[in-house]
């Protein structure tokens, strides 16, 4: 009988000890399951984040962008319109248009590269010379450290007559601007003024006599054709600068892209073979009765070139 009691303790005891040990068990699953079904928390992707972000974007940039096209447009349907039919295609022209949304831009926002944006396309393309002029103060008084110098340096050759101011603007650009196609469209201007008023240097007395001539350089514009003292070295220095450090700077002129690399080598090309004392490069061709020729076959000889197009 004692021996039975005992027997009955021991079974209640190991069944004790299996409940216990079960429960732990399943509390050891639990806790995995737990841990292999928990979703994992992750902090939001920063990188997507930054890559979905709006950019806050210049307005001004985006309306030029529309007058690009707008102009573009206008364009092509001058040179398509009738002879009958131009002077109704030349009311559409963009310019007025736009001319007021890049006023508003100026007075909406103060101070701000908005605002130096707008007022640079208002020194190239306004539809009234005195905003044009009075654009392009403000722009060299204020915005010198902003992109805009860019369009600035465009509107200095395109808006105004030749003066001296005009030149120390374009080399202060050229010199101290931070940006780098500011700098380019600098050097491009540059160049392209010296070019344009050197050739006038030796006429410069005769353009005095001439009242169309007088109105359009101005006394001032006279006076520093007059007295320009550029040399050919110094205008080829500057296109061999354009086309080492700004080859791939684009200047808008007149409703133009102009690659100013090709443009300066173009220069080049032309300052190098086709300068007065140059020996002219060798033409090849066929003559009106079919025969063959190069201009190297008259060489020692007079030849007069004559070019001329049907176009």
């Amino acid at each position: 009988m004692k021996y039975r009691w005992l027997v009955i303790l021991a079974c209640v005891f190991v069944t004790a000890c299996n409940s216990s040990d079960n429960e732990e068990a399943m509390k050891d699953a639990d806790k995995n399951t737990t841990a292999e079904t928990k979703p994992e928390v992750t902090k939001p992707d920063e990188t997507k984040a930054a890559e979905t972000k709006p950019e806050k974007t210049n307005s001004a940039e985006t309306l030029a962008s529309e007058y690009k096209v707008a102009y573009d447009e206008f364009i092509k349907k001058i040179r398509t319109a009738k002879p009958a039919d131009r002077a109704e295609a030349m009311k559409s022209n963009p310019i007025p248009e736009f001319s007021e949304e890049f006023r508003k831009l100026v007075s909406d926002n103060p101070d701000s590269e908005i605002r130096g944006t707008a007022l640079a396309w208002l020194a190239v393309n306004s539809d009234q010379p005195e905003e044009r002029a009075s654009s392009l103060t403000t722009l060299m008084e204020k915005y010198t450290d902003s992109p805009a110098m860019k369009d600035a340096a465009v509107a200095i050759v395109s808006s105004g007559k030749p003066s001296q101011q005009a030149e120390d603007n374009l080399r202060s650009i050229l010199e101290n601007s931070p940006h780098r196609e500011a700098r380019g469209a600098a050097a491009h201007q540059l160049v392209s003024y010296f070019d344009r008023y050197k050739s006038l240097v030796d006429r410069v007395d005769e353009l005095a006599e001439n009242p169309r001539a007088v109105k359009s350089l101005g006394e001032e514009g006279l006076e520093y054709i007059r007295n320009l003292k550029v040399d050919d070295a110094e205008i080829t220095t500057l296109y061999e600068m354009i086309v080492k450090d700004y080859s791939d700077v684009v200047v808008s002129m007149r409703g133009r892209d102009i690659n100013i690399g090709d443009a300066a080598s173009t220069a080049l090309f032309e300052i190098r073979n086709l300068s007065m004392g140059c020996i002219a490069p060798d033409i090849e061709g066929t003559d009106l009765d079919g025969k063959e020729f190069a201009l190297s076959d008259y060489r020692g000889k007079v030849v007069m070139l004559d070019f001329w197009g049907d176009w």
